[in-house]
This record gives C-alpha cells, structure tokens and sequence, in this order.
C-alpha cells in the first residue's frame, strides 16, 4: 500500500514540474518571438501563439500517451517510465521551436506573410540585418532632434 501511494505522489509531481516547466518555456518563446516582431505587427503577435499553441498541443499528445503506458496495471517500472515520458516532452517542444526560430529567420522583418507561412514552410529570403540596439536609436532621434532645431533658427 505505501509503495502505491510513494508512486502516485512521485507521478504527481514529476507532471507539476513538468507543466510549470512548459509554460515558463512558452513565455520565453512568445517573448523570444515577438521580439523580432514589428511594434505594430498584430499578424506577426498572432503567428507566434498559433505556433507556441501547436508545439505546446503536439507536446501535450505525446506526454498523455506516454504517461498511459507508465500507468498501466503491471508496468515494471513506472518512475523510469515517467522521466523518460517528460524528457520526449521536452525534446518535441526544443525541436518544434527551433524549426519556427531557423523559419522566422529567414524572413525579411517587413515581410509579414513570409512569418504567417513559418507553419508550413518559410520561402528563402535575405537574413535579417543585425537590430539596431535601443541606445543607438535613441542617440540618433536625439541628434534628428538637434538638427531640427538649428534649422528652426
């Protein structure tokens, strides 16, 4: 009886780890992801859920079928069977993300559709030019400004 219950509280935490884990991982990304895009883009925005939502879904899958075969009457080991599920969870998820950030790559910043069609295939185009840090945006609106005002005189 003890050693029934030490394994279901073992498997009950190894899924709240896990579930902690996947959406502290999915901020990240959406964050990582919105980055690139433009302030105003709200396509872009919407491209990187639709696309954490799938990753999230196909991890989602797999860990549930995974878990059933651990849970199943007889199993020889459960809690080896239970870590090994969480590490192919993790690994689709890294897999899936990766294929979107190596896709959104590619694409020009100000081709919007290039990013929508990230899902399925992401056609060649020219790399993105390296961002121009917030500093040094602000040093050149500070130098237009100084600009317009001696004009002004």
């Amino acid at each position: 009886m003890k050693h029934i219950l030490s394994i279901t509280l073992l498997m009950f935490a190894a899924l709240t780890f896990t579930a902690q884990d996947a959406q502290a991982g999915r901020k990240k990304c959406l964050k990582k992801c919105r980055s690139k895009c433009n302030s105003q883009s709200n396509s872009c925005k919407g491209t990187c859920f639709r696309n954490l939502d799938r990753c999230k879904m196909a991890k989602y899958t797999a860990h549930k079928k995974c878990m059933a075969v651990c849970k199943r009457p007889g199993h020889t080991n459960p809690i080896r069977c239970i870590e090994s599920c969480n590490s192919i969870g993790n690994a689709r998820t890294k897999r899936c993300h990766k294929a979107y950030k190596k896709c959104s790559r590619r694409c020009n910043i100000r081709k919007r559709s290039c990013k929508a069609r990230c899902k399925t295939k992401c056609p060649k185009r020219k790399k993105l030019k390296k961002k121009i840090s917030k500093r040094s945006k602000l040093i050149q609106r500070t130098l237009k400004q100084k600009l317009a005002k001696r004009r002004k005189k």
